[in-house]
């Protein structure tokens, strides 16, 4: 008789004799926290979707044989690889994990190994915006080991913006990094916020904060952080990426060279004040509706928009709609009295075989 599980939804947690949210985790492929939080909740909804099933984010009898289906199709191994309990933080904004995280079915993870996901261009824009969440989560807590925007996993997120040293912000090389793993060539890999601003605006996916846009789990939140230090003022742009905002206002992010979020007021009306104590990590973090409203957000980079504006896309969905065509004709000519399909997938003209003979 198959095991009987609850209903979960955000909030649901872990107890001491039931560890269904951890087991959902796994199934859906991100690191353990045993509770059922705003990225956990993205990512049902997300499969939800894929899946045609009932996308209310939560988990029913209906989505647990689903998740059970698709898992044991991508883990043809017997039972479910054991993986580490991190149990929730008493700091709800922040999730800073004790060990590295690893996904179920991938190599363990090294300083310079990180598991790769299949590009998901030819995919559904929502298959890619679960992707790229599903890759930051597992990033949580990695960051800053020596000293400030210094340490192997920040030198590890640099290499695809080919800046191997330490030293410098390090949000955008995140964002890139988490971009090539999931569609190589989507974006072009960057140092800066505002250059990864730039190649969603050219490929008309930014939406301003003032906009009627409805932001997406797994876009892109650009913000402008501008300080005033003496006579000027500059801006040092920061970004990361969205998991949720609630109907209250409270927005969820992940966001990478992130310190303990402490609010501390606005300086001189301009900006939105954070503490800076090292270390800088990979974090959850949630911002109040009051805290949202302050956090000087430019606007948000669109997935959906940004895979149907995308060249590489067009053509990846091109060659896609190609092969479908010609896996069609194929079947089309093994019916009876059909005539024969050549190998590169053109049919035969009728007479250029006793044409090219006669010559």
């Amino acid at each position: 008789m198959p095991k009987k599980r609850p209903i979960l939804q955000l909030g649901s947690h872990d107890t001491a004799t039931d560890h269904s949210v951890s087991e959902l985790q796994t199934l859906l492929g991100i690191p353990q926290t045993g509770v059922f939080d705003r990225t956990t909740n993205a990512l049902v909804h997300a499969f939800q979707m894929k899946h045609a099933l009932n996308a209310t984010g939560i988990v029913d009898p209906a989505t647990w044989e689903a998740l059970d289906q698709s898992y044991a199709q991508s883990h043809p191994q017997p039972g479910l690889p054991g993986l580490p309990t991190r149990r929730p933080s008493s700091h709800a904004t922040v999730t800073t994990p004790t060990q590295p995280p690893v996904i179920p079915g991938m190599p363990s993870r090294k300083p310079h190994s990180r598991p790769h996901a299949k590009p998901h261009l030819a995919g559904e824009p929502q298959d890619l915006g679960a992707t790229l969440l599903s890759l930051a989560s597992a990033e949580l807590g990695h960051g800053e080991t020596t000293r400030d925007n210094y340490g192997p996993d920040v030198r590890h997120y640099k290499t695809v913006t080919h800046h191997t040293g330490n030293g410098g912000p390090w949000c955008a090389d995140f964002v890139s990094y988490i971009f090539h793993q999931a569609a190589p060539g989507l974006i072009r890999p960057t140092s800066l916020a505002k250059g990864v601003m730039k190649q969603f605006k050219h490929l008309h996916a930014f939406q301003k904060i003032t906009s009627d846009y409805q932001p997406q789990p797994g876009d892109v939140v650009f913000f402008d952080r501008r300080f005033s230090h003496g006579p000027s003022s500059h801006m040092k742009g920061h970004i990361g990426f969205l998991v949720g905002i609630d109907p209250d206002g409270t927005m969820h992010t992940i966001e990478a060279n992130k310190a303990a979020p402490q609010f501390v007021g606005m300086e001189e009306g301009r900006d939105y004040e954070w503490s800076a104590e090292f270390p800088d990590l990979v974090r959850n973090v949630t911002y109040t509706a009051q805290e949202y409203k302050e956090a000087k957000i430019l606007g948000y980079g669109s997935i959906a928009q940004i895979v149907h504006n995308s060249p590489l896309y067009r053509h990846a969905a091109s060659l896609s709609e190609q092969s479908s065509t010609v896996t069609k004709m194929q079947q089309d000519s093994s019916a009876p009295g059909s005539p024969p399909l050549h190998p590169s997938g053109i049919p035969p003209q009728p007479g250029r075989a006793q044409h090219m003979a006669g010559k």
